[in-house]
């Protein structure tokens, strides 16, 4: 094998890899989806009896736990979340760097990877959509654990008014 074949596996491998840790992404983001759309169908199940005088202090309980669960699963996906992008950024890296060196005859083959989406002029990208897909879930896991984190004092509040 000479250079430029060694550089074009290596691109491969890279690229392959860009699009598994892409999957893997997606994978994860529907799992934490599930897991936040469980605890919620979960607290609205339990915790319209947990507002009743005739509930029982477990249940109350629980419906105190299930946001503090769901907070601590958001914070997870969120860090999970953060350290997928950065696995991301390295792949394209590792992609572009390849592709700067794959040359033939003092010219560049390949330029897949030169230029992320936002950056490309071959379509018109809305300036709202310019945020990456990475970004946005993580954004979005820190959304979910605001929303659990603000629903534990609102809940206590709320449950101790009935003599939690």
């Amino acid at each position: 094998m000479n250079k430029e074949e060694l550089l074009l596996e290596q691109w491969k491998m890279a690229s392959e890899l860009h699009r598994h840790m892409d999957d893997m992404a997606w994978q994860r983001f529907n799992y934490f989806i599930a897991t936040n759309g469980l605890l919620l169908t979960a607290l609205g199940a339990i915790g319209k009896d947990a507002f009743d005088q005739a509930s029982t202090l477990p249940l109350r309980v629980l419906t105190i736990a299930i946001p503090m669960i769901g907070f601590l699963v958001s914070i997870v996906w969120s860090s999970i979340q953060r350290r997928g992008q950065h696995y991301q950024y390295y792949r394209c890296a590792q992609v572009r760097q390849a592709e700067e060196a794959l040359r033939i005859d003092g010219e560049r083959i390949l330029s897949l990877y030169q230029k992320n989406l936002n950056e490309q002029n071959l379509i018109a990208v809305p300036k709202w959509a310019k945020l990456r897909t990475h970004s946005l879930m993580f954004w979005l896991a820190l959304l979910f654990a605001g929303v659990w984190g603000l629903s534990i004092p609102f809940l206590v509040y709320i449950l101790s008014s009935f003599g939690l």
